[in-house]
């Protein structure tokens, strides 16, 4: 297995992001799919540089930027306003093209949607983002790019404890079903996974079909993960490692394992990453 990072834009601070991961001997990174201005405006031009930059100066430090996080927000592939749909998937598509460009043969993770508040269109929704995620795979593939759905936590502050699209790993694996495409498959994120159910059973249903693994670690409390968004280093919280660790080897899973997780002004990132190989490398190896 890979241990990977987040980084951010790497047209920012990119001396000191590739002294932190020669530093720590990080070998792979997942990067934002979208660069925003201060307004909170997307800035595609930003985004391009910042790709631009990754592509040239993350093979100096043997740094392979293994995947992407596609925009997520202020739109939702599963919403049944048109127009907004229709915006989220335009979006992606930019990210996607410009990923694609730089980095072929990367990986994409994507959000299948988001909180349904009236429940009476979770049905209406769940198709919607089926169809969607079936227009996404076919954006990825035109521009030789893996796709990987993110299984999806509960709740929001406004909403806690309501369902989100994609929170189930059966509806993840129906979605692959439609799509029937051998690039696309499944991003296990284990702090989304924790407020929802059985950790390494969801990560067993995933079999095969896994391909990213996001990490992180909580409370397991979804009204706490809503409120606070509280993505602690692994260890810190009820995330159950060792069982995790066993179910990724019984399905053979060898590919990146992301940290995501919040930075507070106790903890330096790097001491956040030292923190978390020190822990994982008890219930699994990491390259």
């Amino acid at each position: 297995m890979i241990f990977c990072v987040c980084i951010g834009a790497m047209s920012e601070q990119t001396d000191a992001k590739l002294e932190l991961l020669k530093a720590r001997r990080i070998h792979a990174v997942e990067i934002p799919g979208r660069v925003l201005e201060q307004t909170g405006r997307e800035d595609p031009e930003a985004y391009r540089r910042s790709l631009e930059t990754a592509a040239e100066r993350l093979p100096t430090a043997g740094v392979n930027a293994v995947s992407v996080h596609l925009p997520f927000w202020p739109a939702d592939i599963s919403s049944l306003d048109p127009a907004e749909r229709a915006f989220a998937l335009a979006v992606i598509e930019r990210s996607l093209a410009a990923y694609g460009e730089f980095f072929p043969g990367g990986l994409a993770v994507v959000h299948p949607g988001d909180i349904v508040a009236i429940e009476s269109t979770m049905a209406e929704r769940m198709a919607q983002s089926i169809e969607s995620l079936c227009r996404v795979a076919e954006m990825a593939a035109d521009v030789n790019v893996r796709l990987a759905i993110l299984n999806m936590p509960p709740g929001s502050v406004t909403f806690p404890t309501k369902n989100r699209i994609g929170q189930e790993i059966d509806f993840i694996l129906g979605a692959l079903d439609a799509i029937g495409a051998e690039h696309v498959g499944i991003c296990f994120d284990t702090a989304h996974a924790n407020v929802v159910g059985d950790v390494p059973e969801m990560a067993r249903q995933c079999g095969e079909r896994l391909i990213h693994v996001h990490l992180g670690d909580n409370s397991g409390v979804a009204e706490d993960f809503a409120r606070l968004r509280n993505r602690k280093v692994p260890g810190e919280g009820t995330v159950p490692w060792g069982e995790l660790g066993d179910v990724l080897y019984e399905i053979g899973y060898a590919g990146a394992a992301v940290l995501e997780v919040g930075v507070s002004d106790d903890r330096s990132y790097e001491e956040l990453i030292i923190e978390t190989k020190n822990h994982l490398v008890d219930w699994v190896w990491m390259g």
